[in-house]
């Protein structure tokens, strides 16, 4: 009978506790809120970053078209204050700017 109890407690540990915890992380306000801590933030911006140039170094590396490989490394961000950012960038990119300094303007978001 104990294994009941056992097998109960598991499973009210994961309906209970941690569905909850997992519909909270993908629901958007809840993102938002945890990002206003400053520290959390900075990290997950760091990581987001880190992400994105990475993403755009394979593609390169897989010798796609520079622009291509920038959506690609753009839709792989998550969070919508970078994402933002980096299409602005893309934007100026097409317009005439130079890379370096699209990509100097959004150093302040890092």
């Amino acid at each position: 009978m104990p294994y009941v109890s056992y097998g109960m407690q598991i499973f009210a540990t994961v309906f209970f506790i941690s569905v909850p915890i997992i519909f909270l992380i993908r629901h958007d306000s809840f993102k938002d809120l945890i990002l206003k801590i400053p520290k959390i933030n900075v990290l997950v911006s760091k990581i987001c970053f880190w992400q994105f140039y990475k993403t755009l170094s394979i593609a390169l590396q897989a010798k796609l078209d520079f622009m291509h490989s920038l959506d690609l490394a753009i839709d792989t961000v998550k969070i919508s204050q970078i994402k933002s950012a980096l299409e602005n960038a893309r934007e100026e990119i097409e317009s005439g700017y130079s890379i370096t300094e699209s990509f100097s303007k959004i150093k302040s978001i890092a």
